[in-house]
């Protein structure tokens, strides 16, 4: 029975080689980061826009 070419460490060592590598890890957590800031600003945005807007419509301006 030929041997595989794929095994089991194979297959983990190059995520392992990108995990130890810091700066790769950085630029993800960068990422991630400025999305969730990104996010929650938009989500603020939206709420401020919707709550002036209900205001709006009560007193008729």
């Amino acid at each position: 029975m030929p041997k595989s070419r794929f095994t089991y460490i194979r297959i983990l060592s190059r995520p392992r080689r990108l995990i130890r590598n810091d700066h790769l890890i950085l630029v993800i957590l960068a990422i991630v980061a400025g999305t969730a800031v990104i996010g929650f600003r938009e989500t603020i945005s939206f709420i401020q826009l919707a709550l002036l807007e209900s205001r709006h419509e009560e007193h008729g301006i």
